[in-house]
Parts: C-alpha cells; structure tokens; sequence
C-alpha cells in the first residue's frame, strides 16, 4: 500500500478496498471523482444495498472531461435501489474507465440524451462492466442501452438486462459502439438460466461477440467459444 493511500484512506489495495456501505459513502465516492480524482489502480467494495430513494443521481464521471473512474468498482453482489437519473449522459456512472463488477440496478428510472443503467459511457480501453445486471427502465432522447450506451472502448462480460429500454436507437446491452461482449443475455431470453443456484454456467461455454451498429441493429460478427464461463447469483 503506498504511503498516501495508508496515511489518508488507509485502504485501496485488492486486498484490502475502501468500503461503499451506504448512500453517504457513495455520494462522497462520487464527489470525489467530478472532482478530478481518478482513484486510478484503486479498489473499492460495496458491503450492503444501497437505496437511493429516489433522490436525483448525479452520476459517477463527467462527460466532456478527464474527470472519471478508473479504478475498480466491486458490488460484491449487492444492489442499488431507486436510481433517478436525469442527465445528458444518464447512469449509474456517467463515464467509466476503470471496472465495475458483481452490481445489479435493481430498480429506477435511467434518462437522459444517451443513457444506460451502469454507465452512460467508457472513457477508455480498460473501461470494464462484469457480472452486471439491470432492471431498471432505461430511456434516451437520442439512443438507450440496458447496460450502457457508448462502450466503443473496453469490455462487457456477463451482463444481463431486464428492464425496458426506450429511445429511436436501442439495445438491450448496448445501443452504440460496441466493443467486446461476452456471454451478454437481454430481457427476451431473461436473466442467465434465472440465477438459479450459486453459479450458473452458460450452458457450459462463453459467447465472445463483436458487434458493430448498423442502422440502429446489432449483428452477430464472430463467436469464440470458452469452456465454463460462469455468472453469479444475486439472491
């Protein structure tokens, strides 16, 4: 652990992350990054569910700026509750260029010009959503994705989405510029094998997709297939 992070968080490292147990500890997280920190290698850890209540969400990373994420963003299999965005880039994050993974969207209302629950937009090629899901309604006056919006750089592995999403162009896990989706299940074919048990295999095997936009439609480039890709159970 370097000296700063001991002396002023006293934790950071993988093995020992910054705790985000309740919506105070949120909203100081993400002040802390429209600020300008990137917290850049760092790793924190949601201990609980989070409720919002419905408050106005500002999101995590500013659109337009170098103010965004890039450390990692574990939800060790917790929720956030009633998320209300109202923002050009609407999101749980607005721009991402770290990881976020193992959190669900449980509930709320996502709009804006270009929207997705987790994150509006990637920052960059590191920029990683994983073992994700969304159930809450996604809307946007120009595009809409259940997952993000614009992730034309980075990742999305086993991420699901269940909640409407309304806009002129759509996706059910990305609407724009997709980059690598791995094993990405939408609202027609439901949750991964409904969660049930512990870890649910995807029939054995990994879908590697890369997708491309075309008219507003996403099509099946090419698939790679990886043995025992798993995704976790929620509840």
């Amino acid at each position: 652990m370097s000296k700063s992070r001991k002396h002023f968080f006293k934790c950071g490292d993988k093995s020992n992350p910054c705790a985000i147990k309740n919506k105070k500890a949120l909203e100081k997280f993400r002040d802390k990054v429209n600020n300008g920190k990137s917290f850049k290698d760092w790793h924190f850890v949601q201990t609980k569910d989070i409720d919002l209540q419905n408050a106005e969400w500002t999101p995590i990373g500013i659109s337009g700026s170098d103010k965004y994420f890039e450390g990692t963003y574990d939800g060790n299999g917790h929720v956030i509750k009633n998320l209300n965005v109202s923002s050009a880039h609407a999101g749980f994050f607005g721009v991402l260029s770290g990881t976020v993974k193992n959190l669900g969207i449980e509930s709320g209302t996502i709009a804006g010009d270009y929207a997705g629950s987790i994150a509006g937009r990637s920052g960059g090629e590191n920029a990683a959503l994983i073992n994700c899901y969304n159930k809450a309604a996604v809307t946007g006056k120009f595009r809409a994705g259940g997952i993000a919006d614009d992730f034309g750089k980075g990742t999305i592995i086993n991420c699901a989405n269940e909640g409407t999403v309304t806009a002129p162009v759509t996706g059910e896990i990305v609407s724009y510029n997709a980059a690598d989706i791995i094993a990405a299940h939408s609202e027609s074919s439901g949750l991964p094998n409904t969660f049930d048990g512990n870890y649910t295999e995807f029939n054995s095997a990994e879908k590697k997709i890369t997708d491309k936009l075309n008219d507003g439609l996403f099509h099946l480039i090419s698939q790679k297939v990886i043995d025992r890709s798993a995704v976790k159970k929620w509840r």
